[in-house]
């Protein structure tokens, strides 16, 4: 099964995509926006189906207050769900707890990579919760949570809760904002001993990002501001362009070397959006950078 190229908006009362009992699927450049799933529905559902996604923005979505889940929701008593998804952004989004990605069944497995989770908000005071839950399995590489906040409380949420029995894996270069409760995965650094960047309650880590827009390309996406720290901290070796699908204007490969940023390994900005890379456009970031081969 196979989706792409498509814009899923508006749907009220339900959720706005589900992939249930699918063998396998593939999602590939798709939006999920302005829809209102009703109390219990999520906007984006994995159950019983294995597949991946990319380039993927799931962006202001209208939850019920009572919902504990939000935008991502995978597994349910029906089955779990074996899912990769590179490339996302996930934003916009209000719920009392999991409100970007809630991991539901023990046997259900996501791996995120180079995607960005920011701007979302939890609603409920409660100290326990948080914007991804973990029951089944998370494996992270070369993404954003953080930026996101706790509706009416100066405590701020925890970025990521990890349930009895869950399994929560990083495979580095990640920006995580609150540490609380996973400090043994990740452990506060600005990077840690795995390039992991990760904060503490007390002492959040802010990703610098500018709200959610139309930067060119195929998708809305949240760019690292000037002197962000998530510039050229990250790793994506095997990847050619970012969500927008924009990437160094000569060679094949999505990193484009920030001349004012130290390199953590490859030039890749954390998150899915490169800051200086760009399309077939007129007049490019290069003349910012000073990198001539971006000049056209």
């Amino acid at each position: 099964m196979v989706v792409e190229d498509v814009v899923i908006e508006r749907c009220e009362g339900t959720t706005a995509a589900r992939f249930s009992q699918v063998s396998y699927f593939e999602m590939r450049r798709v939006i999920l926006r302005d829809n209102e799933p009703e109390e219990g529905e999520e906007v984006l559902s994995f159950t019983g189906s294995t597949g991946t996604g990319e380039d993927i923005l799931v962006a202001n979505n209208l939850c019920p207050a009572e919902n504990s889940s939000c935008a991502v929701h995978l597994g349910n008593a029906n089955g779990g769900a074996n899912v990769v998804l590179r490339r996302m952004t996930v934003t916009g989004h209000e719920s009392q707890n999991s409100t970007a990605i809630n991991i539901v069944a023990a046997n259900s497995s996501l791996v995120l990579e180079h995607s960005t989770i920011s701007g979302n908000r939890i609603t409920d005071l409660f100290d326990d919760r948080a914007i991804v839950r973990v029951a089944g399995s998370l494996t992270l590489s070369n993404t954003i949570i953080a930026g996101n906040e706790r509706v009416g409380s100066a405590t701020p949420p925890s970025s990521i809760e990890v349930s009895s029995g869950g399994v929560l894996v990083s495979e580095g270069y990640n920006f995580i904002a609150n540490n609380h409760g996973v400090s043994s995965t990740f452990p506060a650094g600005t990077p840690n001993v795995s390039s992991d960047w990760a904060g503490e309650t007390s002492s959040l880590l802010e990703p610098g990002l500018v709200p959610l827009g139309d930067r060119g390309g195929w998708t809305e996406t949240m760019m690292p501001l000037p002197g962000s720290p998530v510039i050229d901290a990250g790793s994506c070796p095997d990847q050619i362009w970012d969500q927008r699908g924009y990437g160094h204007p000569t060679l094949a490969e999505r990193a484009v070397d920030d001349a004012g940023a130290g390199n953590a390994d490859d030039g890749c900005d954390i998150g899915a959006v490169e800051r200086n890379g760009h399309g077939d456009m007129i007049f490019s970031d290069g003349f910012a950078t000073g990198d001539q081969a971006a000049w056209s």
